[in-house]
């Protein structure tokens, strides 16, 4: 077979674009629009990139035109067949523009009728990754401001024998501007894959959005359309960022997504909603599309004690619970864990150290929504309950090691007269409530509700749960919510740091020393006052006989 020589002449152009788009791959956009590149236009003093060759025997610069124009000259001659010529490092691009790009070997482009570049002539990048593409999706990325890449050339006439080289006659070099993004947050829980959003009514938060564009960006929000919807009207009746009124965020920093909930709306009504966020900036826009999926409800956080595993006896540490509410604030667990079978998994707290830490979120401060609802489980042996007064045994704490925030707890009666009374305090201001069950052992759902404009402002419901687990012990009626308590004297407490703990609290040197002598389950916080009729339905609902599984207020 004769040998086959060529002479190897290809000049090597520079094409840059600036494109705008939204690409889940993370590749560098398509070229939006390219300028024309060959033999003796392909130069450009002002092209954001910049070529040199490192080896002038086979990588020349050299000016063509009227222009002066520079172009990279590759050339080798005595190439046969049977050779797979490798000239590494030989040639260095480097981005003199202002923005990060990717650059790439743009197949579409230049003058390759046979299609050889890519296959029998190849571009890689310094960690031997081919560069040729022809939409970005193979780009290395060249920092702004004098970032570089050293490129090696291989010609592969071993496994392309017949490749006519001397048709290429140009290729082109792309450097795009990475995609522009905008990153959204989901506010709650992800349920395959759509974003579940629970509130009640007035302006509630749909999702977080970030602009992580290099510089400023206006963002908006609209609705495109309502799906599965179930009633009569539009849960959602507008977003805020909205098209007529935008809001201007910096590089790098969020925004919340607000939509308004329709005032015909009742608890358990549920839409689809599918949202349109947009940002748009100087030099980049980006658009993308969320599903909401919206359900009046307003649970705020629920720690589900079902996702704690382990057999009875068992002790975990930091064991994290998650929060099955709208601040999916997940909290940890430490305690010992008790698989019953009545109340499903539950935590018994058994060490002075056992509690659930939850970090520390403004909405527990509920200064904005100025209502809260407190709601547990609770189980305690009748000889477990302290009769040594100031022994407190907590439900809920947030107060730290100060006295402002919320409490509710057991002790003995004021007057050393009884023994389990529960309490609430806020702000170091106590109120006593009633008797723990007189009968001994029981679970009890202990339900506080307050409402700040509400009169009274305080209400504390208790139920002694129906399930076999109580016996003899429990009261009659079982299972029916009973109004303990009705008051005014507590007011919201004022706002703190602390982490909010269920069944321990600190003292004053930050000890833990206040553990709930038996189990708990259940605990829930709620961003509004829940009436007896919405408590009756969370008991009915979330009994262990009902799953165990925390149950609701509108069903």
């Amino acid at each position: 077979m004769p040998t086959n020589r060529r002479n190897l002449l290809i000049y090597l152009g520079g094409a840059t674009t600036a494109v705008g788009g939204v690409f889940g791959s993370g590749a560098f956009g398509t070229v939006e629009a390219e300028r024309t590149v060959s033999v003796g236009t392909a130069g450009d003093a002002s092209s954001l990139l910049q070529f040199s060759g490192n080896d002038p025997e086979i990588v020349t610069t050299e000016s063509v035109g009227a222009n002066s124009n520079d172009v990279v000259k590759l050339e080798q001659t005595a190439l046969n067949e049977k050779t797979v010529a490798i000239y590494n490092d030989v040639l260095t691009v480097t981005n003199t523009g202002n923005k990060q790009v990717g650059l790439s070997v743009d197949s579409s482009k230049g003058t390759d009728p046979n299609g050889l570049v890519g296959t029998a002539l190849d571009i890689r990048d310094s960690d031997d990754n081919s560069i040729v593409d022809d939409n970005g999706s193979a780009a290395v990325t060249l920092a702004a401001s004098g970032g570089s890449e050293t490129l090696s050339v291989i010609v592969n006439l071993r496994n392309y024998p017949t490749a006519d080289m001397s048709s290429i006659e140009s290729i082109v070099f792309a450097a795009r501007v990475k995609d522009p993004l905008i990153g959204v947050i989901e506010n709650a829980q992800t349920i395959n894959a759509v974003r579940k959003v629970r509130a009640d009514s007035g302006n509630s938060k749909l999702l977080t959005v970030t602009n992580e564009f290099d510089e400023d960006a206006d963002i908006t929000a609209s609705i495109t359309g309502f799906k599965n919807d179930g009633t009569a009207f539009d849960l959602i009746t507008s977003v805020d960022p909205s098209a007529s009124a935008p809001a201007t965020v910096s590089a790098g920093s969020s925004i919340d997504v607000f939509g308004d909930v329709n005032t015909e709306a009742s608890l358990g009504d549920a839409e689809t909603v599918q949202l349109e966020i947009s940002a748009q900036s100087v030099n980049q826009s980006a658009t993308v599309s969320e599903e909401i999926e919206f359900l009046v409800d307003l649970q705020s956080s629920y720690w589900n004690f079902d996702s704690i595993s382990g057999s009875t006896g068992t002790t975990v540490t930091d064991k994290t619970v998650a929060d099955d509410g709208i601040i999916a604030n997940n909290a940890t667990f430490s305690g010992r864990v008790n698989d019953s079978g009545d109340r499903n998994t539950n935590g018994r707290i058994d060490e002075q150290s056992h509690v659930l830490e939850v970090p520390d979120d403004a909405a527990y401060d509920f200064i904005n929504n100025s209502a809260f609802t407190l709601s547990i489980y609770g189980f305690s042996f009748g000889g477990n309950i302290s009769n040594a007064a100031n022994n407190d045994q907590m439900l809920f704490d947030k107060t730290g090691t100060g006295t402002d925030g919320l409490q509710m707890f057991i002790r003995e009666k004021n007057d050393g007269s009884g023994r389990g009374y529960l309490f609430i305090s806020v702000d170091g201001q106590e109120q006593e409530i009633t008797q723990w069950n007189p009968n001994g052992s029981a679970w009890h759902h202990v339900v506080w509700a307050h409402n700040e404009n509400g009169t009274p402002k305080n209400r504390v419901y208790m139920t002694i749960d129906d399930t076999a687990f109580n016996g003899s012990n429990a009261v009659s009626p079982a299972g029916e919510v009973k109004e303990v308590y009705t008051g005014s004297t507590l007011g919201l407490p004022a706002a703190n740091s602390a982490p909010f703990r269920v069944g321990n609290a600190v003292d004053g040197s930050g000890n833990l020393a206040f553990r709930w002598t038996n189990a708990i389950d259940e605990p829930k916080v709620y961003g509004r006052a829940l009436s007896k009729t919405e408590v009756q339905k969370l008991f009915d609902t979330s009994k262990s006989a009902a799953g165990g599984d925390g149950g609701n207020i509108f069903e």
